[in-house]
């Protein structure tokens, strides 16, 4: 039976290469790649917001990764609807929530109201109600975070051609280029050779090994994605010359105009050459996977993506899809996880006569604000419900005036010690920004009442989530160099025709990942593949030497009485 399973496992994966993209996730869950990936995140962190001081600009791409915004939650998103599990609505329900209009003024006179339906209903309480967004809205609105490292590879790219080199943004954009193009040549190398040889030979590569392996190519790594940047500085200067033409009184224009069909093949060439950046991941892993340089890596990955594009493009998309279901899993499994250690703590009977209230929500006053971190971990806190938009909703139910409904919210809050500014942004605020607004205004309340050492336990306790937090965005990050080097696998193996399961392989890891099966297995012809792969072949198997009670084996037929060769030698007398 496990031998069928295989032959068909086999069938379908030669019928169908592209699911090959689905062992990413088991690939890219592996905790050496994590902290590789978490490591690279703090330090990219840390220079976009070290170029942003020094170059005096606003920090666009430094901003503290526990902190960006990144969606919602995805346990309360399913939390939230655990009545409705089996309802349409649940999964394919209406997209994001419905903005109610803001509350109007108080000297403003109410619109008139409208006809109660027959029901009985409200229709402005219905309006003011948001309507859950589906499981299905909530996970296709997730920001693609797998996404980031290219997207924050392009990012600087796009400065660099919207701004000039008399501008300091565009000093930032450079030099932001070459921290990350540098920092991903170390660790993007390293994540990318484990991921290969996990890939094609099944074995694990430890941390030591594969920053050995990129830091003896580094300088490839590096360079290979700036080349293309230098034929597009080349361009430009040759185009910045024949704009020269344009100082010619009088008929420096008319040559220009004559001549602009060569600048039109220079645009071509820059954009061919920009757009071939698509590719910049299949770089590493080319050089990763073929153990070669630059300028090998530079050329497999535009050939690829320029040979294959609907290829590339189909499996890209595969790749992205699947990305935001298995990165939705794991933020679930994360946020599950945090919540219920806060959970099962809360549960000690008698904290309700500490400072605050509820000492336990109140640790976690710093904890990580993306993905609703601190608002799934704090919304339970007594002070922070209090003036929740749940709570809201009760002291107007059953108002159907919006001028009295208005009065009855700022009463209700001024109860509450908030502050008139505070009011009006709630009362002029809708949807989700109320519920931030009005969760802003409870977390205040509780720092007012935290004494010291609750906020050192908060330090403490922050700590170890932004930890668990970037091991979680490590997973998202680590998934795009593994799905991006099974891409590669699946490229090479359309256009070159060479087995995924081949790998470059240095002398002295040939015994320690030893060939799983020889080139004459896969179907293509040793001769084909000897110059390429002679470093992955298994090594010719050594004959036993006979033992010196033992006659040499004779590969000819029998010869009575043979002459020893000793005899026939002239150097036999001196030979040992």
């Amino acid at each position: 039976m496990a031998e069928e399973r295989d032959a068909r496992d086999i069938q379908v994966r030669q019928l169908l290469p592209w699911v090959e993209l689905f062992r990413a996730f088991q690939i890219a869950l592996h905790p050496s790649k994590l902290l590789l990936a978490a490591a690279a995140i703090v330090v990219l962190t840390f220079g976009w917001w070290l170029l942003a001081l020094i170059f005096n600009v606003p920090n666009q791409l430094g901003e503290w990764p526990p902190n960006s915004p990144r969606g919602s939650n995805p346990y309360m998103v399913v939390t939230e609807r655990r009545g409705d599990l089996l309802s349409a609505e649940f999964w394919i329900g209406s997209i994001g929530r419905r903005n109610a209009p803001p509350l109007p003024a108080e000297k403003a006179s109410p619109p008139p109201l409208e006809k109660p339906s027959e029901s009985g209903d409200n229709p402005q309480a219905a309006d003011n109600e948001p309507v859950q967004p589906s499981l299905v809205a909530e996970i296709y609105s997730q920001p693609p975070v797998h996404l980031e490292p290219f997207h924050k590879f392009l990012t600087p790219v796009i400065g660099l051609v919207k701004h000039n080199p008399m501008e300091r943004l565009w000093w930032y954009y450079l030099f932001g280029l070459l921290m990350t193009v540098a920092v991903w040549g170390l660790i993007g190398g390293a994540i990318t050779r484990m991921v290969a040889v996990e890939f094609s030979r099944g074995e694990n590569v430890s941390i030591a090994e594969a920053l050995r392996f990129s830091a003896e190519r580094f300088l490839s790594y590096f360079s290979a994605p700036l080349l293309p940047f230098g034929g597009v500085a080349l361009i430009t200067v040759v185009m910045i010359i024949g704009g020269l033409l344009l100082h010619i009184p009088w008929i420096g224009e008319l040559i220009a105009g004559l001549l602009w069909v060569l600048a039109l093949i220079g645009g071509l060439l820059m954009a061919i050459i920009l757009i071939g950046l698509v590719g910049w991941p299949l770089m590493y892993a080319a050089i990763s996977a073929e153990g070669s340089d630059s300028l090998d890596g530079l050329s497999r990955s535009y050939s690829y993506v320029f040979q294959r594009p609907w290829h590339y493009l189909f499996y890209s998309i595969v790749a992205m899809l699947y990305g935001v279901l298995v990165i939705f899993f794991v933020v679930f499994v994360t946020s599950f996880m945090v919540y219920l250690s806060k959970w099962a703590v809360g549960l000690t009977p008698g904290l309700w006569w500490r400072s605050t209230g509820d000492p336990v929500s109140a640790t976690f006053y710093f904890a990580p604000t993306s993905y609703d971190w601190q608002q799934l971990l704090m919304k339970d806190h007594p002070l922070i419900k209090e003036t929740s938009s749940q709570e809201l909703d009760r002291q107007v139910e059953g108002i159907a005036d919006p001028a009295e409904r208005r009065k009855r919210i700022e009463s209700y809050l001024a109860q509450k010690n908030i502050a008139p500014a505070d009011i009006q942004k709630v009362l002029q605020s809708t949807g989700r920004d109320r519920e931030r607004i009005l969760f802003e205004i409870g977390r205040n309340r509780v720092w007012e009442q935290m004494n010291n050492f609750q906020v050192m336990g908060a330090v403490f306790v922050a700590f170890w989530l932004h930890l668990l937090f970037l091991a979680m965005l490590g997973f998202a990050y680590s998934y795009f160099w593994s799905v991006s080097t099974i891409i590669y696998f699946l490229l090479r193996k359309r256009v070159d025709e060479v087995d995924m399961e081949e790998v470059w392989l240095e002398k002295a890891d040939e015994d320690v990942y030893p060939t799983l099966a020889s080139p004459a297995a896969s179907g293509v012809s040793p001769a084909a593949k000897a110059p390429a792969w002679e470093s992955v072949r298994p090594p010719e198997p050594s004959r036993p030497q006979p033992s010196a009670s033992e006659p040499p084996p004779s590969s000819g037929p029998p010869v009575a009485n043979p002459v020893p060769p000793e005899a026939d030698s002239p150097q036999s007398e001196n030979a040992p």
